[in-house]
């Protein structure tokens, strides 16, 4: 039984990464990883399956961050830092 939804549920959980994981990212290079995505997900269902479909949602994901934060940097200007992760404390006055 395969659902129709799954696509589209990669593509908002991509938006959602990259609104969390990266700071300073414009809602239009989400959008426009969004329609890679798309684009990208259609191809690899009616043109080329490598692999299963529940593993090219995850290649998906992952090969949609890096064209989205691409566009985000030279197109919008903006350069996005990571939101997540370890970061170095200030260190408090005494």
């Amino acid at each position: 039984m395969t659902s129709n939804t799954r696509p589209w549920g990669v593509l908002a959980l991509l938006t959602l990464l990259m609104g969390l994981a990266f700071r300073n990212v414009d809602a239009r290079a989400a959008m426009a990883a969004v329609v890679f995505g798309v684009t990208l997900y259609g191809g690899f269902t009616f043109l080329w399956t490598p692999i299963p479909d529940i593993h090219l949602m995850l290649v998906n994901l992952i090969a949609c961050l890096a064209p989205g934060l691409a566009v985000n940097y030279w197109l919008f200007g903006r350069h996005a830092s990571r939101a997540l992760g370890l970061q170095a404390k200030p260190a408090q006055a005494a």
